[in-house]
């Protein structure tokens, strides 16, 4: 299944990218403008008192900390039953232990896309301007309708093989 997506560049960055085979798209962090700092470091630090700062050609984020990278990309979803979900890539993740935070971007968003990164380290680390940053995956959901009904009828549905059990309860292996 191939659907559209559409997008405009609001910042000097690289075009999402994506090939034959990926799951997903890969997104970029800018190159560095003043326009890009300027941004980057007021939601991050003035707004949010994220620890982060920039040295050089890296965006740096202190340890147990985040960072939110907005991307320069404004995307418009045709279809509206689907979504962009933000997933890590695997060298960011297991080299710099840079994980994805917020993921979820909605068809009807018309904002800048941002990429939410945690550090789950114990030391600082660095992200480097105009390098690959996150994937999107770009994914179908099911419309959901909530029907509220009353306890005496909960109690009236057949109980599964798991009924209540909670975290583990189908066993460990």
């Amino acid at each position: 299944m191939n659907s559209k997506i559409r997008f405009t560049k609001i910042r000097d960055v690289k075009s999402p990218s994506y090939r034959v085979g990926d799951a997903g798209s890969d997104f970029y962090v800018p190159n560095k403008t003043e326009d890009f700092l300027e941004a980057l470091l007021k939601k991050n630090v003035e707004e949010l008192d994220n620890d982060i700062w920039v040295e050089d050609e890296d965006i740096v984020i202190g340890a147990h900390s985040q960072v939110l990278i907005p991307c320069g990309i404004k995307v418009d979803i045709l279809d509206k039953n689907t979504y962009l979900d933000a997933e890590n890539k695997s060298g960011i993740a297991t080299k710099k232990e840079l994980l994805v935070g917020a993921q979820v971007v909605d068809a009807i968003y018309q904002g800048e896309v941002h990429i939410n990164l945690h550090n789950v380290s114990d030391k600082p680390q660095r992200i480097g301007f105009g390098t690959k940053a996150v994937q999107f995956l770009h994914k179908e959901y099911i419309q959901t309708v909530w029907e509220e009904i009353s306890n005496d009828e909960y109690d009236m549905i057949e109980t599964s093989e798991r009924g209540a059990g909670g975290f583990s309860s189908t066993g460990l292996k």
